[in-house]
């Protein structure tokens, strides 16, 4: 999880700094819902295999506390033109509470990403209509990240974007940050039953999974 996540890290950012909140599709000044996500190849994961622990991600939200939801999904070829091609590997809701301005939230994972040749990670936040504030992505610019791109969906009447599309295709040069924090390959399984070790008990209260703990 985000307590004790593994020592590696991953992202298309060159700054953890929020400087530009993003865009999104609203009505009446109030968002309606609006999906980001940004794709990762092996290369720039820099394995094929990764544990993700903890996912952070910047966001905006002046409104009330929105149940928003974190997807992990494999592209087989690297684009995310067909939204039905992705295959989800998980999914978890997590609370987007009212923020004072752009700040950085952290969700647990625990979920390994095991990428064949020619395929990507998406790493997706699904926004649900706000009805009292601009609820978008935060990041900075295409000079705060070393490669990739912001994509947007937003399916609403007043905006129709059914597919994702990157948000420079409608004018916009602004990057969402998203770091993944976790361990290069699989998770540690300190006594080989199958059951990664951050699933296990820590029977000693050391704050360490081991062979201490007879788990």
């Amino acid at each position: 999880g985000c307590l004790n996540p593994g020592p590696d890290s991953f992202t298309q950012s060159t700054s953890t700094a929020l400087a530009n909140s993003g865009v999104a599709c609203a009505d009446g000044g109030n968002t309606n819902g609006n999906d980001y996500c940004r794709v990762y190849s092996i290369d720039e994961i820099g394995t094929p295999v990764f544990t993700i622990n903890c996912l952070r991600f910047g966001m905006t939200n002046p409104g009330s506390t929105l149940a928003a939801t974190i997807n992990l999904l494999i592209s087989p070829d690297g684009s995310v033109d067909t939204y039905a091609d992705l295959d989800l590997i998980f999914s978890r809701s997590f609370e987007l509470t009212t923020t004072s301005g752009l700040e950085i939230f952290s969700v647990p994972i625990d979920t390994v990403v095991n990428l064949t040749a020619g395929s990507s990670l998406v790493i997706e936040v699904i926004t649900p209509p706000s009805t009292d504030g601009f609820v978008t992505f935060a990041g900075g610019t295409g000079v705060d990240v070393s490669s990739g791109t912001t994509y947007i969906k937003a399916p609403a009447a007043n905006c129709g974007i059914s597919e994702y599309i990157p948000v420079g295709d409608i004018g916009f040069d602004l990057e969402w940050f998203v770091e993944a924090v976790g361990r290069i390959g699989f998770p540690d399984d300190c006594n080989f039953n199958g059951i990664p070790d951050y699933e296990e008990v820590d029977s000693d209260g050391d704050g360490v999974i081991d062979d201490c703990d007879g788990c």
